[in-house]
This record gives structure tokens, sequence and C-alpha cells, in this order.
């Protein structure tokens, strides 16, 4: 039993190093992936051996626009978080509503505002931009399978409680700062419907599903605790999964305009809090690139 327990906390150590490296280095893994493409076929041009006439049979495959059987895409968005929810929100949301409680009461104090009343400041939760990195391979004609590696965050404008200042009566900032009261980065597995294969208009539907590795600023109780340091969350791990609507705009066989909207449900743990949830809602434009057109249009020029 004993053994079984140490495999799971190195199991989870090494997730959570895992994690934390993504979410450092994210935009890197977008030119990582394309310095994978590139490397990758000009070692397949010097690499085949077929006569010309197939290269070119093939290359006109390959050059067939929107999505059909074999197509590989690559797809790069930002956009932004719409709305948040789930018990995350919910439980920081009433944390703010009894400090401002206390503040009226007179339980806490700003030793620095001398002679002045007591104010407070209705705390403001505002979502920040996201980035999507996701990678597609068709199937069939109309279903494809792959991965989405995907960044978003939210802040708040808010007063906090000031640890370590006094252990009698707490002392709250004069006005609002803002802090990072969440930032994730998640890589799930995604798997798509694509209803119109091989036309320029390729709208879809998606599910995803996988982990999820955040950092940001968030309460264990709804009062705060005068013997914590900080309220940074660290370890922060979870999963995630959602659906998303979408549609890819092929203007040539290389590349294209992507537009999409998609739910996602997280469920979240850290060394704060055991289980909370979060939804969000989000909506992003990018581009779109045929592996398969540009690598075959390397090759010829190879």
């Amino acid at each position: 039993m004993l053994q079984i327990k140490i495999y799971q906390l190195r199991s989870m150590h090494w997730g959570i190093i895992f994690m934390n490296i993504f979410r450092q280095h994210f935009k890197v893994y977008f030119v990582m992936t394309f310095l994978f493409c590139s490397v990758t076929s000009a070692i397949w041009a010097q690499a085949a051996a077929q006569p010309q006439s197939a290269a070119g049979n093939s290359g006109l495959e390959r050059r067939r626009r929107g999505f059909y059987d074999g197509i590989l895409l690559i797809s790069m968005m930002k956009g932004v978080t719409m709305a948040t929810s789930g018990s995350y929100i919910d439980h920081e949301k009433l944390y703010d509503e009894q400090l401002k409680d206390r503040i009226r009461s007179g339980a806490v104090q700003q030793q620095w505002l001398p002679g002045f009343d007591q104010v407070y400041f209705d705390a403001q939760y505002i979502p920040r931009d996201t980035s999507q990195l996701d990678m597609e391979f068709g199937i069939t004609n109309r279903l494809g399978v792959g991965f989405t590696a995907m960044q978003f965050g939210i802040d708040v404008l808010r007063q906090e409680t000031i640890p370590g200042i006094s252990y009698r009566k707490e002392v709250v900032d004069p006005l609002p700062v803002q802090r990072s009261l969440f930032r994730g980065s998640l890589l799930m597995g995604l798997l798509a419907f694509h209803p119109m294969p091989e036309r320029i208009l390729d709208p879809y539907v998606g599910v995803r599903a996988g982990f999820l590795g955040f950092v940001g600023e968030a309460h264990a109780g709804i009062y705060a605790d005068p013997f914590k340091q900080t309220n940074e969350v660290r370890n922060g791990i979870g999963t995630a999964a959602g659906a998303a609507i979408g549609l890819n705009i092929h203007f040539s066989s290389y590349a294209g305009l992507k537009i999409e909207s998609a739910y996602f449900r997280e469920f979240l743990k850290s060394d704060l809090f055991s289980q909370r949830t979060m939804n969000t809602y989000h909506v992003q434009a990018g581009f779109v690139f045929s592996y398969n057109s540009i690598s075959d249009s390397v090759q010829q020029r190879f």
C-alpha cells in the first residue's frame, strides 16, 4: 500500500513539472511545430524515390481544398474568454462579499487612512486573452482526430487582506489591486466532425478532453488566514472537457481562416482546495495550414 502511495505521489509530481514547463514555454511550441514540419518535409523530399509522374499525381492529391481523408491541419488562434462561472469563481465572489461586510462593520482596518471612513470597491473579474494550437488529422472524409494546446487566464481587480501585518486585526488594501486569479494551460485530445468535406467553407463541430495545470491567487475559505504568507495557488492540476463549433475557410490549398467558439468545464484541485469547478466560454480566430500541401510544395522545390 505504501509503495502504491509513493508511486501516485511521484506520478503527480512529474505531471505538475510537465504542466509548469508547458505553461512557461507555450509560445515556443508554435515555432517548434513549424520547424518540425519544414525539416520533415525536406527529409521526406530527399528520401523519396518515386517517378516524377507519381510525384505529380501525389502533389495534385495533396493540393485539394477543404477537409478530406489523410489531411493534416495545423491551426493557431487568439481570442478572448467571454464568460466564467463555477464553484472556483463563486467561492471567490463569496470571499469578496464577506470582506465587504467586514470592512463596513469595522472588523478590518485601513491604518493608512486615519480620519477617513473605511472604503470598499466592488471586485471586477476580467477575462484575459487566449491562445490555442491545434493539430488535426483526417481519418475519414468527415472525421478528424488530433490534439489541442491552449492557454487562458482570468484577472481580478479587488481589495485584499494583506497577510503578515497583524494577527489580531486584518488590514486591507486602501484601493483595488489587479491580481491574477487564474492562469491555465490545457493539453487535450480532439475529435471533430466535418459535414462538408472538400469545400472551401468547412464547418465543423468537435469535442475535447484532457488535462490542465494552473496557477493564480485564491482562498481556501471565505475568511483570510492570518498565518498564510501568500494566497498563491501552487501545484494546481485538473482535468477539462468541452465542445466547440467552428468554421475553416480554405482560401487556398495551403492556408485559410479559422473561427471557433468553445465551452470547457474544468475540474480543479490544488494545495488550497481538494475540488472545485470552473466553466469557461471562448471565442477565437486565427489561421489554418495544410501540412500536406506545404510539404508537397517543399518536396517539389528540393
